[in-house]
């Protein structure tokens, strides 16, 4: 008895029948069995059913997201998000194989090399974007007159894309340097299928991602915190604004939309004048002032109007 618990089970042809470890056998394999259907039958079927949902939600929201345009750095974010969760889904089916048992022996490599390495790739993408949109949301509502290069999209698309820039070489050389032979005693363990490299390589980026996270957390719970303290501050002098810029916007397209209306009238009066008398030299010298005064203020109005909307589009964010 103490034979066996210190080192381990004896073999079965090894235990007499009166031997007192057979009841520990017994539950043993009935615990092994169990985890056996757990493996090869639930947790398949629940990586089917996250499978099809994930397909159908992130299919519908493709289909809408890249309908509307990018307008905005959360919108052009969230697709972003969206590509990388339908990319980590397509992953699921290779689980589910593997899991069920369904694939040849040496179908685990397949899995190693390849689809653990997108699924992950793909998580900490996703993770990283949260991130970015939770520092987009802080900044257009605690600091919304910042840097205007921060806010444009131009910006917003250089980012992204040194995002999947930088975890696609995170990636690659975990992808490359599982490139050992694979073998029935090798093929359960990932790491037994990588190089001396590929094994500093893949704790390197462990270390990374772990540390991306963390960042990621303090900066989601950072960010919403000071978004949440800042509230109160925002609605004793965003409010009054918000309201001074209503007013002003349509006085201001109303006044260029008279003005407009005006300066075409008196060029219209000009041209019949000019048509009924062939007094075209006078006509101009008499209308060119009034007419680059009504311009000049035409362009002033406009321009005030197009200032007016954007700053109702920044409040609106």
């Amino acid at each position: 008895m103490g034979y066996n618990l210190s080192y381990g089970k004896l073999p079965d042809d090894r235990l007499s029948p009166d031997n007192s470890s057979a009841p520990n056998a017994t539950a043993g394999s009935l615990g092994s069995a169990a985890h056996n259907e757990f493996t090869t039958i639930v947790l398949p079927v629940l990586y089917l059913i996250i499978f099809l949902a994930s397909i159908l939600l992130n299919g519908l929201a493709v289909w809408i997201f890249f309908h509307i345009r990018n307008k905005t750095s959360f919108i052009f974010y969230l697709k972003n998000i969206v590509v990388a969760d339908l990319l980590m889904t397509l992953t699921f089916p290779f689980k589910i194989i593997q899991d069920s048992q369904l694939g040849p022996w040496h179908f685990n490599s397949f899995l190693c090399r390849y689809t653990t390495v997108l699924f992950y790739a793909n998580m900490y993408t996703t993770i990283v974007f949260l991130g970015l949109i939770s520092i987009d949301r802080y900044l257009k509502v605690v600091k919304p007159f910042g840097d205007s290069r921060m806010y444009s999209i131009t910006f917003t698309k250089v980012l992204s894309a040194c995002v999947w820039v930088v975890m696609a070489f995170l990636a690659l050389p975990n992808l490359i340097l599982t490139n050992g032979y694979p073998t029935r005693r090798n093929i359960d363990d990932c790491l037994k299928l990588k190089s001396p490299l590929g094994l500093q390589w893949h704790t390197a980026v462990i270390y990374i991602n772990t540390c991306t996270f963390v960042v990621v957390l303090v900066v989601l719970i950072g960010c919403y915190i000071a978004i949440s303290r800042s509230e109160p501050q925002l609605s004793t002098w965003a409010l009054p604004s918000v309201r001074t810029t209503v007013t002003l916007c349509p006085r201001a397209f109303n006044r260029a939309k008279s003005a407009t209306q005006n300066t075409n009238r008196s060029r219209e009066r000009a041209a019949t004048t000019v048509n009924e008398h062939g007094k075209a030299g006078q006509t101009d010298a008499q209308d060119a002032p009034a007419l680059r005064h009504r311009a000049r203020r035409m362009r002033l109005l406009k321009f005030s109007f197009r200032k007016c909307q954007g700053l109702l589009g920044k409040m609106k964010k």
